[in-house]
Formats: C-alpha cells, structure tokens, sequence
C-alpha cells in the first residue's frame, strides 16, 4: 500500500511536469510527451505498481530477516533456494541443520534429485525431505558423513564445515592461511582461508588482539550460511571496490585565494585493521608515508596530492569502516593544542602510532574522518586547512 500510495503522488506530479525526481529509468527526456499521452503514462505506472508492489510481497516473505542480509536471502529465495519454515518465518538465528544445508546446496548446485533408489547413510530414510538432496550432494563430493556410517542430518552445521562445503562446491581456492588467529589446528583450515580470499567471508574482529577470527567450531546460522552461499553463487553480493577523491587546499596570508597543498598525504586503512597480515616494520614505513612498504591485500591505502591539489585511492573493498588521515604539507598546527585523535589512531596503529604521530600529525595540521567506502561508487572528500598557524 506504501508504494502505491507514492507513485499516485509521482504520478499527479509527473503529469503536471513539475519534478525530476521520476524513478522510470530512462524516460526523463520524455515528460513533454507523457504529458501528451495520458493513456501511456497510466500504462506505465500500472506496470511500475505491479512490480513494485511484488518486489514488496517478496520483501514481506520472512518478517524475521536481518537487515545485513536481507538481499542474499531474498536473491536465494527468488532462485528458489529456500523456502522459509512452516511457520512463515526463515528462522535467521537458528543453527542451520546439516540436513537442510545439503537441501540448499543441491537446489543451489540444480543437481537432479529425481530416481535415488540408494541409502548410503543409516540416519538418512528415503521418507525424509532432504534425503534426496543428501545422496546427490554426497555423490558429487560436495559432502561426506562420519565413519561410523551416519550423516547427522539434524545435526548443526558448523562454520568450518561450511567452508569446506562451499570450497569444493563452488571451487574456492588461495587464500593466506595466516588471515584468521584461530585456524591454524582447524582440518579446513585451506578452505576457511580461500573464503577470505574469495571474499565470501571476513571473519569476526577481536578488539582486545586487534586480529581477526573465523571462530571454526561454531556453529553457523540459517542467515549466516544464506550469506555465504549466495555469495559464492553470486558477485553482486561480494564486497566489490569503491575509490575515493578530492581536492587538499590551504590559504596563505601572500598569496590570493586557496592554493593546493601540494604533497601533503591523505593515509586510508580500516577501522578494524588486520595486524595479521602486516608486520610491524611495514606498518612503521607506512606510517612514514613509505608508499614502497605497504604490502598487498593489507588494505593500507596512500595518496599524495598533486600540483593541481587532487588525489585519489582506488580499488578500496567495500568491508567496514575505514580511518582517513589528511596530514597538511604546507600548514603547520598550534603546538599547545593536544591531538584529539591519539585514542583513536592509537588503538588502530598501536605500536606504529608513535612514529604516525610524529611523520603525520605532531608538527602539520591534519584531518581525520571515518568513511564507509560504497560498490562501485565514488567518494568526493575535500578539505580546506586554511592559515598555517604560523608564517
């Protein structure tokens, strides 16, 4: 009812050619003839209706979803992957069962489940739902049972079983085995790491090491498993990359209008950094603005402005919330005032702060900001330091 209620007002808006904010994809050259032409603007906002007020109905499918996941439940859903409980809920925060991840995964994988006349688990019945699902899995290699014979199907799947299923179903590989602080005794180790690297999972963040976990023996929810499926299934729902820009100025008492601060260093790395993968001598380099001593895939980013006060960082995964440091070349900072950002920067870069603190913030002004870099979208951040503090 929502959605039809605002496209009743678009609609008495359009006809009288008064907005441009129309959400018909490709049509705003031709308002001047919708005008004209009563019969096709009802046509298409009856067809607009139709679709948007389905999109809502599926929406609406589960009342219990989670907004992080919400789109990889409903792409699933749409492919008919899975189908929510019998009581009309999808059960985000139940443990999903090894049973009904094999009944995914099959649906997902499009296997033939028609004419299995073998029972190569004791606790698997033919009269069961996934039992079908289950045999075809196992045959393809995608799953395997225990060596006393059973399948567990009511089981709950564990978080490294899960990387072991999605690693060889969808052929997973690479990965640094190092990402994650507590899979070095795991048996998929190999396969948790390809998920990181295929970016189908990053883990949980533990803010008293700074490292990252992937927590092997826990078992992994309805929500949580939709996720990562959707994911290998899927590009659109990965991470992807954004890039970031802008314009770095600064104004002297000698010269007319801003003038670019030429030089100066815009730092962006996460929020939650990943000490795992970054020691310590290349975290001290890149505090000194050593652009040579960042190491790949440690999501450490440096941008030097040009002669015309532009830089720009791109290729930045989309995971988290990222620290940007603007550290002014031509501007110097009132000695006497405290950084107000020592806690923060401190608690990101530990050891390496001290020598950040001293290349980048002790003597030049300097910006801070938090940013959340966006898909395929690109960021605009610009900043003024104005007058040195002194001349």
């Amino acid at each position: 009812m929502y959605s039809f209620f605002i496209l009743i007002i678009n609609m008495r808006i359009l006809t009288n050619v008064q907005c441009y904010d129309t959400i018909v994809v490709g049509v705003k050259e031709e308002y001047s003839e919708m005008k004209k032409n009563s019969a096709f603007l009802v046509f298409v906002f009856s067809t607009m209706i139709f679709f948007i007020m389905s999109a809502d109905a599926s929406a609406d499918q589960f009342p219990d979803l989670p907004h992080w996941d919400k789109g990889e439940i409903m792409y699933l859903y749409d492919q008919g992957v899975v189908k929510g409980l019998p009581n009309g809920r999808f059960g985000s925060d139940n443990d999903i069962s090894r049973g009904d991840a094999a009944l995914m995964l099959a649906r997902a994988k499009e296997l033939d489940v028609n004419n299995i006349n073998k029972q190569t688990f004791s606790d698997v019945k033919s009269d069961m739902y996934f039992y079908e699902a289950i045999e075809m899995a196992v045959s393809e290699g995608y799953l395997s049972g225990y060596p006393d014979g059973r399948f567990a199907p009511k089981d709950p799947l564990t978080r490294e079983q899960m990387a072991k299923i999605l690693s060889i179903a969808f052929n997973l590989k690479g990965g640094d085995e190092s990402f994650f602080n507590d899979i070095s005794t795991s048996w998929a180790k190999k396969e948790i790491a390809s998920l990181a690297k295929n970016d189908i999972s990053n883990g949980y963040y533990e803010s008293e090491t700074r490292t990252i976990a992937f927590e092997p023996k826990s078992n992994i929810t309805r929500a949580e498993f939709s996720a990562m499926l959707a994911r290998a299934m899927n590009d659109e729902f990965k991470a992807g990359t954004g890039s970031v820009y802008g314009n770095i100025a600064y104004q002297s008492r000698f010269l007319i209008g801003n003038q670019a601060d030429v030089g100066a260093k815009v730092f962006l790395f996460p929020l939650l950094l990943n000490s795992n993968i970054i020691s310590k001598a290349e975290l001290d380099g890149y505090s000194m603005g050593l652009e040579s001593f960042i190491p790949k895939n440690s999501k450490l980013y440096l941008a030097k402005v040009d002669k015309l006060g532009r830089y720009e960082i791109n290729d930045v995964p989309v995971s988290g919330t990222y620290i940007m440091v603007i550290s002014s070349e031509n501007t110097y900072r009132d000695y006497n005032q405290p950084i107000s950002v020592e806690r923060l920067l401190g608690n990101v870069l530990g050891d390496s702060y001290e020598i950040f603190k001293t290349f980048n913030l002790e003597l030049n002004k300097h910006a801070v900001k938090l940013i959340n870099i966006e898909k395929n979208k690109i960021i605009e951040i610009n900043y003024n330091f104005g007058y040195t503090f002194f001349d």
